[in-house]
């Protein structure tokens, strides 16, 4: 079973940080397959996502799994750190100026 790591302390911190900057080398067979699946998400949208889903996560999963209800949404987001929440809607901004001068 994975173990939870968050964010809000230092631990989870280093741990995420690590995540981040670790070098890492994908397979070319694992690299072709990837872009197989996003081929086939971007030509089939949500039928793909369902396929594969079905196919490496969950069995019996349903198009309507991907709807989030907005009371999941809220709980969700009541559960972010709040300095986790800003770096993230500043990166949003970022992106956003950056495609407008483009």
């Amino acid at each position: 079973m994975l173990k939870p790591v968050y964010y809000n302390t230092a631990e989870g911190k280093n741990r995420v940080d690590s995540l981040i900057h670790r070098q890492f080398e994908i397979s070319s067979q694992h690299e072709i397959r990837v872009k197989e699946i996003l081929e086939q998400v971007r030509s089939k949208g949500d039928q793909a996502v369902v396929q594969y889903t079905r196919q490496y996560d969950a069995p019996d999963f349903e198009i309507k799994d991907l709807a989030v209800s907005q009371q999941e949404l809220r709980a969700a987001y009541s559960k972010v750190d709040n300095d986790f929440l800003s770096s993230i809607k500043k990166a949003i901004s970022n992106i956003e100026e950056f495609h407008i001068h483009q």
